[in-house]
Formats: structure tokens, C-alpha cells, sequence
């Protein structure tokens, strides 16, 4: 991957990736999504969610 795409995450000390994972009742992966570390929780979360809804027929989380 390119050195663009790695970020520090302050809060956490770490280099690198944050990985967002959404996973059904049995653990079955339903969508992921790897963002710089940079990238605030917040912010990582509504863009997997809005992967979930837009590429999976899940409607409640």
C-alpha cells in the first residue's frame, strides 16, 4: 500500500491501519473497510455503516 494510506493514531500510539468490521450473529463478515490510523472512530464508523446499507440487505444494527 502506498505511505499515503498509513496515519498515526495519537490516542492509541500506533502506526499504520484501523480496520472497521461488521460481523452478523454468527461472525460471518459482512462488510470491512481499512482506513489510515489517522482516521477518527467516528468517522470510520459511519462510512462501514453506510457500506452496510448500501451493499448488504441488513436494515437494523
Amino acid at each position: 500500500m502506498p505511505r499515503t494510506s498509513r496515519g498515526y493514531d495519537a490516542n492509541k500510539k500506533v502506526n499504520g491501519h484501523k480496520r472497521f468490521i461488521v460481523t452478523d450473529t454468527l461472525g460471518v463478515l459482512l462488510i470491512m473497510c481499512v482506513m489510515a490510523a489517522s482516521v477518527q472512530d467516528r468517522d470510520g464508523a459511519k462510512t462501514t455503516l453506510l457500506g452496510l446499507h448500501l451493499f448488504t440487505p441488513v436494515r437494523f444494527v
